[in-house]
């Protein structure tokens, strides 16, 4: 057949009488009226759409993505009910190749493609969402607990008295006393009475008819040596069992007070009268008490003008518990101490009874020297002594004896200060 003359190859044509042609008679081409295009009422997003800026009018470009190429596939990535309806009338389709309506295609040819019908109506959702929303995201199975701020409270340093009436303050000795009587005994351990108590009594000085306040007594160990000096002593002290182990262990002239030295500073004048005292006492005890400046504060409105305090503790840079230990080094073969940390305050856990596993324990308080300067020069206190007091034992003879024993002259176990009060 020829595109151009349909009529078959060996066959005349027809006549021109219409009446001899079969089916409906031929309009005259005069007649015909050709309808016109319909404009569209809806605008597609890849079509270029004016974009006023200012007084100028600008084109954008046509929106183009993965969704578009999937479109123009005959594909599509959205539910069934959500899709574009597929129309046959007059409106812009995606269809590939010639097609035999009157619509225009708006991909590569004319055609009746899968697009939008602009006069047929949008099938419901069914109770999708529609195209284009987004529900707001949410885990699921996690819902976040609401936000609670919790009080504030210093870390390493609780208040005296926070909480229940018969927990103890942290540091309180009461729960060990006991175990701690019988460890240090009535004289003292072998370090109070070859390191400690001497370096005190120098730093002391003149002990006859002097009084003397003791800060943290204990068991009395102190009271009791000041007492043999010829000085009237009262000992105080926050646990009861160890003023208790104190009063046992005599003389009776001594006096005891359970007080705590938290709240030395607020108490009445009839328990300690202020400005009594020639002398006060604090030995390794500061280390254990939780807020010392109103110990140093206490102190010096009990001590009369010029009136002098000794304290004496493990020494802050080099006996810090859980942060400095012994090393050896074996290519110089040299004992050395180690310190890991120093500057930050906190608090450390002290075992009372190592190897029994007993729960009990008490704490540490470790600070740098600076807080302790602070604290008595805040309270009118001037420090004008410092001592720095090594260990007295010696090693056993053997390949490490010499290093061992350098170590120990070398670097100090114990740090005293000596402090008259200034300020009336």
């Amino acid at each position: 057949m020829n595109p151009i003359d349909p009529t078959p190859s060996g066959q005349t044509e027809p006549s021109s009488n219409e009446s001899e042609r079969p089916g409906p008679p031929r309009p005259h081409p005069a007649d015909v009226v050709t309808p016109k295009p319909l404009k569209p009422t809806m605008r597609l997003k890849s079509s270029p759409t004016p974009k006023r800026v200012g007084k100028k009018i600008r084109e954008q470009k046509p929106f183009q993505n993965r969704r578009d190429d999937r479109r123009d596939e005959g594909q599509s990535d959205r539910p069934q009910e959500d899709r574009p309806h597929e129309g046959h009338g007059q409106g812009y389709g995606h269809g590939h190749g010639q097609g035999h309506g009157h619509g225009r295609g708006h991909g590569h040819g004319q055609g009746h493609g899968h697009g939008y019908a602009p006069f047929a109506p949008r099938p419901a959702h069914h109770g999708a969402r529609p195209f284009g929303q987004r529900p707001p995201f949410q885990r699921s199975g996690f819902q976040k607990p609401p936000f609670q701020r919790p009080p504030f409270q210093k870390p390493g340093f609780a208040k005296p008295g926070f909480g229940q009436r018969d927990r103890p303050t942290p540091g309180d000795w009461g729960r060990v006393a006991e175990w701690y009587d019988d460890l240090v005994g009535a004289d003292g351990s072998e370090m109070h009475q070859k390191v400690v108590h001497p370096g005190v009594l120098k730093l002391l000085g003149e002990l006859a008819n002097r009084t003397v306040l003791d800060v943290a007594c204990g068991q009395g160990v102190l009271c009791r040596l000041l007492h043999q000096k010829g000085a009237t002593v009262v000992g105080i002290d926050a646990a009861g069992p160890l003023i208790n182990a104190a009063e046992k262990h005599g003389p009776a002239d001594i006096r005891y007070q359970v007080i705590d030295a938290q709240a030395l500073d607020k108490l009445p004048q009839s328990a300690i009268e202020p400005q009594t005292f020639d002398l006060a006492t604090c030995i390794l005890a500061i280390q254990n008490i939780a807020m010392i400046r109103p110990v140093f504060a206490g102190i010096a409105q009990r001590l009369k003008p010029g009136g002098r305090v000794v304290v004496v503790m493990m020494h802050p840079c080099f006996r810090n518990p859980g942060e400095s230990h012994w090393g050896w080094d074996a290519e110089k073969n040299v004992q050395f101490r180690r310190v890991d940390r120093y500057l930050l305050p906190r608090k450390h856990p002290i075992v009372t009874h190592p190897g029994k596993n007993d729960g009990k324990y008490t704490w540490s308080f470790h600070r740098p020297i600076g807080d302790y300067i602070k604290a008595m020069s805040g309270a009118g206190l001037l420090i004008d002594t410092m001592q720095e007091w090594p260990s007295h034992k010696k090693s056993e003879p053997g390949p490490r004896a010499q290093a061992e024993n350098t170590s120990r002259e070398e670097i100090p176990m114990f740090l005293a200060l000596a402090a008259t009060k200034v300020a009336p």
